[in-house]
């Protein structure tokens, strides 16, 4: 879980990630077919991750900085990868060092934005694939094909069955795929009735495209999960449901990372962490007098961590502690 107040961060760490993890994806399928570097791979989906085609990925790196915006990751199975550019890079990275390990394609890498999808879906086709212009960036446009692929007949994965009760209980219905001739449109269904999906309440549509997601495939074990606020738009109560389908994702097999400045949602995790007695990361990241970037690494399994969102709910008891005394 990666926390902070407006504008600390949170999203471009999770696109960075999510940038770099998908194409490692991609790049193993375009061996197939058609090779091209991974370099230039990585470059274009960095680009088209930030929408920074206009002033090349130069425009990532903060404004005034003398170094160059550099990341090192390292994943699970070893493999290793690091890429740096400077503000004046147009298209490419400028440095690169990768490690990775011959893809077996089953990795599969998912965003879901702050923004629904479902019911701006065609709008963010037309944009993409008709009118070639990016007003969506990949974060969106990925999900789209992800969610536009059919969903199959049949037992779901069996480890994320449970994980699909769950959703469709707590949303009381599911979000459904509906064929228009070539086209594909999205319903809600709740019971023996369909909704269109604009009178769909907002956190429906924004959490329920994780049943089309199980249901299509898309979304199985060795998946990993980007989920950008997954709490905007839902009561507290729901909040808590999704913490723990969200557990019971990673038990699953699915390797999630989350952003969010909510109380709720930063709570529950720890409570969950505490109770199971399992390792949950939170990343709190702030920033100086002089914006720059800190973080602090804390474990929610033993309790909750100092940060800005924690700070001031405690202010808030504090204060009615006050006006109570008075």
């Amino acid at each position: 879980m990666i926390v902070g107040e407006n504008d600390s961060g949170k999203t471009g760490l999770l696109k960075i990630m999510y940038a770099a993890t998908k194409s490692i994806e991609e790049f193993g399928i375009k061996q197939k077919h058609s090779p091209e570097p991974f370099k230039k791979v990585l470059s274009n989906k960095l680009g088209n991750c930030f929408n920074s085609r206009k002033g090349g990925i130069g425009r990532m790196v903060r404004r005034g900085a003398d170094e160059k915006l550099s990341s090192e990751i390292s994943y699970c199975d070893k493999s290793h990868l690091y890429f740096s550019f400077s503000s004046s890079a147009k298209e490419q990275v400028a440095d690169i060092t990768d490690h990775i390990k011959e893809f077996d394609g089953h990795i599969n890498t998912i965003f879901l934005p702050a923004k629904e999808v479902l019911s701006i879906f065609k709008t963010i086709e037309i944009a993409r694939d008709t009118l070639f212009i990016p007003e969506f960036d990949d974060t969106y446009y990925d999900l789209v094909k992800s969610l536009k692929i059919p969903t199959k007949k049949g037992k779901i994965e069996s480890n994320l069955v449970s994980v699909n009760q769950t959703l469709e209980r707590v949303f009381e219905g599911e979000v459904q795929q509906k064929k228009e001739g070539v086209n594909i449109d999205f319903i809600f269904k709740k019971g023996k009735s369909e909704f269109p999906m604009s009178f769909t309440a907002e956190g429906v549509k924004k959490i329920g495209i994780l049943t089309t997601l199980i249901r299509n495939r898309q979304l199985h074990k060795d998946s990993i999960l980007f989920m950008d606020e997954p709490d905007s738009n839902l009561h507290p109560k729901a909040i808590r449901e999704l913490c723990e389908i969200i557990y019971s994702m990673s038990k699953a097999g699915v390797q999630i990372f989350i952003s969010t400045h909510n109380y709720f949602m930063i709570k529950q995790l720890s409570i969950i962490a505490r109770r199971q007695l399992e390792s949950m990361s939170c990343i709190s990241l702030s920033l100086d007098d002089q914006h720059a970037g800190n973080f602090v690494s804390s474990d929610l399994k033993d309790g909750l961590p100092e940060n800005s969102i924690v700070a001031e709910a405690l202010k808030m008891i504090d204060e009615e502690i006050d006006l109570d005394l008075m």
